[in-house]
């Protein structure tokens, strides 16, 4: 309860604490997920539908520990996010985004983006192939 309460107030001493109970109850649930899946291949059926669901809650939580590590949201958590917003010299079309492969923080401009944009950090593509091919039927 007292990393909850630290956390939910945004607290600087919660944040790793979170970090780390985060990561911890990802791994129980991967524990008891192998186990129910165990039983289940054993024929426990109920067992193989909580390992299902399970699955999908494991995803879930991998997916969510992403935004506990994007800077911004270190930044906003801490306080610090206008003064990244201040500190960045971002001309007047571009505005501040991050990569989805590896967050980088970058300056780009929306409206010039293609397909081809690679991140200067990790060298993946800054548009997925979905999005260009949504948005250059628009254009057309």
């Amino acid at each position: 309860m007292t990393i909850y309460y630290g956390f939910s107030r945004r607290k600087v001493w919660a944040y790793r604490l979170a970090l780390v109970h985060w990561l911890f109850l990802i791994l129980i649930c991967s524990l008891i997920t192998v186990i129910d899946l165990i039983s289940a291949i054993q024929g426990n059926i109920m067992s193989g539908v909580m390992a299902i669901m399970l699955i999908f809650i494991v995803i879930g939580m991998v997916k969510r520990f992403t935004t506990f590590s994007n800077p911004l949201f270190i930044a906003w958590y801490i306080g610090q996010s206008s003064s990244i917003l201040a500190s960045s010299k971002l001309q007047s079309n571009e505005m501040m985004g991050a990569c989805p492969h590896c967050l980088s923080i970058l300056g780009v401009k929306p409206l010039e983006l293609s397909g081809e944009d690679l991140c200067p950090n990790c060298g993946e593509k800054l548009v997925s192939d979905e999005v260009v091919a949504k948005f250059s039927g628009e254009e057309e």
